[in-house]
């Protein structure tokens, strides 16, 4: 599609001007020229409140703008990032925060990050990350809910909204539920097409980015870095799901779009909207730009899905009172650790989470093992929550191991009751866990569990191990798998095995949600099914059901009556 007509007139105006390229002026000259536009511009966008303030960063104060909506809250929250890592400010994406506030009926914290050539790398991805986990932490203050944050940012704050992302999935924190990427750099080792085709002549050049790039980094190393360059990062699943704009003629549409492609191989929903015939940063011309204005209204639609998404619950729910930080409370604390299987062939990689009380002396600690590890370390936030369940005393200390998977493919056919990834648990997890945590080998106080497929793996494990693990806990399990596609659908492999096998000593949690059932997948009717199976043998079994969806956000609400029902008295329960 031929460029735009506005956006053509808009590179004509720009032409006509005579302007030196911005490659061959110091950054303060470009700071300078963008604080005298920025004071002939009109007047903004009303909000119904916007607050600056200033919050406590690795290497001293970090500005932030507070848009808040007109309504009551609380309010999900975008942690924005501006673009420019050497150039742009609180005011040069005023006019964006103060849209997507309005639209998306968000609060907006705008992030006034270290610029270089002042701050290196890694200064802005420190202060964004430091910047996100204060809003997580202090979300209530600003009426805003901890439970719906979001990060997002356009052109290198969407690098930093990616990087922000990766980062708070691998170091314990906060849970993110979307990602907003505006024309993000994801690569500075990449040579596109598009970098080659758009490197001159439509707004941002390739020599612009090559001036960007030496401002920002330290030398040729920081290129290779995950947390320069995203894309590169060996793994990214587990991240919160994203939407990446992009415009046809701008050197990075490539790699924002490389970006999104990685994340959908790595299950991460993502929706990736090219917006033909336009130039980068665009959405900042969207006064003069219609696109620009419609690109605006897309993500404050991303959002708001999001946003009611994470938020959705119907009539009934039972409310999600401990996935909520307490600011002032003792934390645990979560290490990410890998392990070679050579039953499995391949490399695990697993978060372990250690009560705030924790010791390797003296009475050792029960054991939690929950499958889909990334999902229940980020999103379902099982450290806050047990966190928050052993300060109220509702929980003995527990420690936990949350194992993740390799890939889609690869977690559909460990977790599908295959006995080769029993024997991974069984001699050459829980043997690592036993020599590195001070843990109990007590059957009784230990608990394997997972939800979806993750739930029909905790009682596979549990029919084949019950001398390793004696709980099983089942979020929404998959017990209507068939073991044998070809056969007609209905064999509920699973229970059959506990309705053939002898009595163990294991106990369970089970629960489902009621509107579950699609197609001719009837969760209700096989939880139920399994539930009265286990009973008549004699199990002890207790079992939920939830006025909810086959998705995290219900999980993450009923993981605690899980836990309390299993050992929330401790080893008499």
């Amino acid at each position: 599609m031929p460029l735009d007509l506005q956006a053509q007139a808009y590179l004509d105006q720009m032409a006509a001007l005579n302007a030196p390229p911005l490659y061959t002026l110091t950054p303060e000259l470009i700071r300078q020229g963008t604080r005298m536009q920025i004071a002939m511009s009109g007047e903004p966008e009303a909000v119904a409140n916007v607050e600056n303030r200033v919050i406590p960063g690795p290497a001293g104060d970090i500005p932030i703008r507070i848009y808040t909506p007109s309504g009551n809250g609380p309010f999900p929250v975008l942690v924005f990032f501006h673009g420019g890592w050497v150039i742009c400010d609180l005011d040069t994406h005023d006019d964006i925060c103060r849209s997507l506030t309005n639209q998306a009926t968000c609060i907006v914290v705008s992030v006034d990050y270290r610029l270089a050539p002042e701050h290196k790398f890694p200064a802005a991805p420190e202060d964004c990350y430091a910047a996100t986990r204060w809003v997580a932490r202090n979300a209530a203050q600003l009426n805003g809910d901890a439970g719906r944050v979001a990060v997002g940012g356009d052109s290198a704050g969407g690098n930093l909204a990616a990087v922000i992302s990766q980062m708070a999935r691998d170091q314990g924190g906060p849970s993110l539920v979307f990602q907003l990427l505006i024309y993000p750099a994801t690569d500075f080792t990449a040579t596109t097409p598009s970098s080659e085709e758009n490197a001159h002549g439509y707004f941002l050049d390739k020599q612009d980015m090559i001036w960007f790039m030496n401002h920002y980094l330290n030398g040729e190393e920081d290129k290779l870095n995950p947390l320069a360059s995203p894309l590169l990062a060996p793994d990214l699943s587990g991240l919160p799901p994203a939407l990446i704009i992009t415009a046809q003629y701008d050197p990075l549409r490539d790699e924002g779009e490389l970006y999104g492609q990685r994340l959908k191989a790595a299950g991460v929903p993502v929706t990736i909207s090219r917006y033909n015939g336009m130039i980068h940063g665009f959405l900042s011309m969207a006064s003069i730009l219609n696109q620009g204005k419609q690109a605006i209204a897309e993500c404050a639609a991303a959002l708001q899905a999001a946003f009611t998404l994470s938020l959705l619950e119907l009539p009934g729910a039972p409310p999600q009172l401990w996935i909520v930080p307490q600011p002032d409370g003792t934390k645990g604390q979560v290490e990410v650790h890998h392990l070679r299987s050579q039953v499995l062939d391949n490399e695990r990689r697993f978060w372990v989470y250690t009560p705030a009380s924790y010791t390797r002396s003296g009475e050792r600690y029960g054991l939690l093992l929950l499958f889909d590890g990334s999902l229940y370390t980020h999103r379902i936030s099982t450290p806050t929550i047990l966190d928050n369940l052993v300060r109220e005393g509702k929980l003995p200390p527990l420690v936990t191991v949350m194992l993740d998977n390799l890939d889609w493919e690869t977690r559909n056919r460990e977790l599908a009751c295959h006995q080769p990834f029993v024997d991974f648990l069984t001699q050459e997890l829980m043997p690592w866990v036993r020599e590195h945590c001070h843990v109990t080998s007590d059957p009784a106080q230990t608990i394997v569990g997972g939800s979806s497929y993750g739930g029909l793996a905790a009682a596979f494990v549990g029919l084949r191990a019950s001398e390793t693990f004696g709980n099983v806990l089942s979020q929404s399990g998959s017990f209507w798998w068939d073991k044998d596609p070809e056969e007609d659908f209905g064999q509920e492999w699973i229970i059959q095995q506990f309705i053939t096998t002898p009595r163990l000593p294991l106990r369970f949690y089970l629960e489902v949600g009621l509107k579950e059932d699609w197609g001719w997948i009837h969760m209700v009717a096989c939880n139920r099914h399994f539930r009265d199976v286990l009973l008549l043998k004699g199990y002890e079994v207790h079992y939920a059901e939830f006025n909810g969806w086959h998705h995290f956000v219900s999980w993450r609400g009923s993981l605690a009556d899980g836990l309390v029902a299993l050992v929330g008295k401790g080893p008499e329960a």
